[in-house]
């Protein structure tokens, strides 16, 4: 059974990092100064350094190569989800992807539940132990990767359509919040399933001793 919440300092300083990322990056813009592809690939690096530790405020911590290898792959789902603006525009230039009026699909908020349960019950399906983490980090990066771009657009939600541009402070609040959210939630679930086990082998137990 799950101790605690945090177990260890990664997670807090995971937290401590994602949260200066947020704020040099998108506040003071510390990495301004790029215009072209230069920036694109300035913002979309943003993308996949929030995730990461995003990932890594999640982490158990427990097996520290897997942990880190997850950090990353979080990290380049939240910097692939750019490559729709392309698919959308049908174009490989930077210009046409950038002036497409509308958004591309996998921007839509509304996808990723839905990406989300599709993975997992696949998973289920198929007994893939891994797929319901992939589900989580799928959630947590594209999550992020659209609380960071509704700064500028809001949260597109089709068919209820699109929020008013969420404030910094928000921004910043809410993708700290994220992984702790995700975090508290899998804390919960494994106590509970651990609870449920212990109660199922102990009504075994009782039932053998009665025969």
């Amino acid at each position: 059974m799950t101790e605690t919440i945090f177990p260890g300092p990664v997670p807090v300083l995971s937290e401590l990092l994602l949260i200066s990322v947020c704020i040099l990056a998108d506040h003071y813009d510390i990495f301004s100064g790029h215009s072209g592809w230069a920036a694109a690939i300035r913002d979309n690096g943003v993308h996949g350094t929030i995730a990461c530790f995003c990932w890594a405020v999640f982490c158990d911590w427990r097996e520290t190569a897997r942990d880190l290898i997850q950090c990353v792959v979080c990290g380049l789902l939240a910097m692939v989800l750019d490559v729709d603006h392309f698919i959308a525009a049908k174009t490989f230039t930077l210009k046409g992807a950038v002036s497409h009026p509308t958004r591309p699909p996998l921007h839509a908020t509304s996808v990723i539940p839905l990406c989300a349960s599709f993975i997992y019950v696949t998973s289920r399906l198929l007994s893939w132990k891994s797929g319901t983490t992939l589900a989580v980090m799928l959630t947590i990066a594209w999550l992020s990767h659209h609380i960071r771009d509704g700064v500028r657009r809001g949260l597109w939600l089709p068919p209820f359509g699109s929020t008013p541009p969420i404030p910094f402070n928000v921004y910043v609040a809410s993708t700290a919040i994220l992984p702790v959210l995700f975090k508290v939630m899998k804390f919960y679930s494994e106590s509970f399933s651990n609870i449920s086990k212990t109660v199922t082998s102990e009504a075994q137990h009782v039932e053998i001793s009665d025969v």
